[in-house]
């Protein structure tokens, strides 16, 4: 029989450990499956139209896992301060800490704008010479 939870108590500290990982891996290893097929199917389509879409490709597909990184990375760390914060009942310390997350996000945004925006400006450059 199902135990109750109420609406106040976390349940990753009171679930089943190996329920946790079937109901917390599986969407996860699903998510990165489709990543993976949709880089191999774009690669594939995009070969058929010339090999030079595929060189920017397979150019740009390393701009993409560098963006999803910094991404992930703010993610990852958010999620540990922020569990530590609930689990300290410190509310304060959790919207710092997302405030703090937003701003970081924000600032990898416009990092990564900068940069590209560069790097297609330098290109555009040194084409007109």
């Amino acid at each position: 029989m199902a135990k109750q939870i109420s609406s106040g108590e976390n349940i990753m500290g009171t679930e089943k450990i190996s329920k946790l990982v079937i109901t917390t891996g599986i969407p996860l290893m699903f998510s990165l499956l489709i990543n993976s097929l949709y880089n191999l199917v774009d690669s594939v389509f995009v070969s058929r139209i010339s090999e030079d879409a595929l060189t920017a490709l397979s150019l740009a597909g390393p701009v993409q896992l560098i963006v999803s990184s910094l991404g992930l990375g703010n993610a990852v760390g958010l999620n540990a301060v922020i569990s530590k914060a609930l689990g300290e009942k410190r509310p304060d310390k959790v919207k710092n800490a997302a405030n703090a997350a937003i701003f970081i996000a924000i600032c990898c945004w416009i990092i990564n704008t900068v940069i590209c925006l560069l790097f297609l400006w330098r290109k555009s450059f040194t084409e007109s010479f």
